[in-house]
């Protein structure tokens, strides 16, 4: 069987074509500022007052719970 794609499916994209992308957090701070960070996942640690974002074992950004008002991941 050939690998190459029939014609008529030219323009159409393959599972190799795809890229993973790195999800976007939207940090609303209590000044009304917004910040943007890539990041894996987040963390909430309500002992500490810290909210982290982090991909894989770095840590990308870090915040004091009480200067975020809101924030919402973005895929």
């Amino acid at each position: 069987m050939s690998k190459d794609k029939p014609e008529n499916l030219k323009d159409v994209f393959g599972f190799s074509d795809l890229k993973i992308i790195t999800p976007t957090y939207s940090i609303e701070l209590m000044g009304g500022n917004f910040v943007i960070v890539e990041a894996s996942s987040s963390k909430v640690d309500t002992e500490k007052g810290i909210v982290t974002f982090q991909s894989g074992d770095s840590v990308n950004a870090m915040f004091r719970l009480e200067d975020v008002k809101e924030f919402w991941r973005v895929v």
